[in-house]
């Protein structure tokens, strides 16, 4: 990225009419290494197969599709433009919200249960979830809410970010799958 396209005020890619199709370089830094020692670094198609492969099972609802989904894109265009890892994880926080609302609507859960904090305690004592999953999803609520309340823009690391893709996944599956995630 030329010094031109770098603002000191920013910690990510000035976006430009000529450069926003470009790879942000800000994510530049990481490096993988294959079985063999191989240093090297991912391609946007390479993050785009690790963030498509996790997948949500048939009997989540659409709008929780819907809403992991977007995330995945967003996630996706970060190697354009690296605040989308942010903005992406923040949208998987919404999913996984969203799902626990509608496993607990399905569930009938008491409807005194209407924030994420309680409905997750139902349905842990309810035991539609696991005390892991329970605590799972309970530490990304507690991210969700840093995030949520933020006072200057987040900038996660991306992959933070692309693993979160997983993470969520199996936290949404578990709510409507028995058996260890």
């Amino acid at each position: 990225m030329s010094p031109a396209n770098v603002s000191p005020e920013v910690r990510f890619k000035r976006l430009t009419r000529s450069n926003w199709r470009d790879h942000d370089p800000t994510g530049r830094h990481l490096i993988c290494i294959d079985p063999k020692g191989t240093e090297y670094s991912l391609t946007g198609d390479g993050w785009v197969d690790i963030i498509m492969k996790p997948q949500l099972v048939p009997e989540v609802p659409l709008d929780v599709a819907e809403l992991f989904e977007a995330a995945r894109g967003a996630l996706c265009y970060g190697y354009y433009f690296y605040p989308l890892y942010t903005l992406g994880t923040d949208q998987l926080f919404r999913a996984g919200e969203a799902a626990v609302a509608h496993r607990c609507k399905e569930l009938e859960a008491p409807r005194k249960w209407g924030i994420l904090d309680k409905r997750l305690k139902w349905l842990r004592a309810s035991n539609v979830i696991s005390e892991e999953v329970y605590q799972r999803f309970d530490a990304g609520r507690r991210l969700r809410n840093t995030s949520s309340h933020a006072t200057s823009q987040h900038i996660f690391d991306q992959s933070w970010a692309v693993g979160s893709v997983g993470t969520t996944a199996e936290l949404i599956n578990a709510l409507w799958c028995t058996g260890p995630i």
